[in-house]
């Protein structure tokens, strides 16, 4: 008899024990994820050139003293917003040899100016070539945009 009670008080205990793991048992835990655009800034710079525009240009030969002159006019109107110095490179190629003549101004927004060239030409010149390059000034331009980013945000819920 003390046997069968024994027995019966083992039984108890197991089934205690295995009512408490029931009871203590927790539930999984839930990891929840979010995303968010999260809004930030940034800030380019870069060199840009200023805008001009050539209102006019020519070259013409003229003749004083027995001599030969080409007269080149570039007529150069600063349309940008900026003030800089425009430069204007004129060429004179003779018998493939080039003779360079260079003027620079500054010109504030919406002025014009003319740049004028003269070159001499040699006695025995058979012909001639004329050109001439407008090289502009420079200014920084600064953008900055809104630009967003993903961003996870987890937490856990139990």
């Amino acid at each position: 008899m003390l046997v069968l009670v024994a027995l019966a008080i083992l039984i108890a205990a197991v089934a205690l024990s295995l009512t408490l793991q029931k009871s203590q048992k927790r539930e999984p835990i839930v990891k929840t994820e979010e995303t968010n655009l999260v809004p930030y800034s940034e800030t380019t710079s870069e060199e840009v050139l200023l805008k001009y525009v050539v209102t006019e240009a020519n070259n013409i030969t003229r003749y004083y003293n027995y001599s030969t002159y080409v007269v080149g006019n570039v007529w150069v109107k600063n349309v940008d917003t900026e003030t800089g110095e425009f430069r204007v490179a004129a060429d004179l190629t003779v018998d493939k040899k080039t003779t360079t003549q260079t003027l620079a101004y500054i010109l504030t927004p919406g002025a014009a100016k003319r740049f004028y060239f003269e070159f001499q030409l040699p006695k025995d010149n058979i012909g001639f070539g004329y050109k001439y390059t407008v090289t502009p000034p420079t200014k920084t331009v600064t953008q900055t945009t809104t630009k967003y980013k993903q961003v996870v945000k987890t937490t856990d819920a139990s």
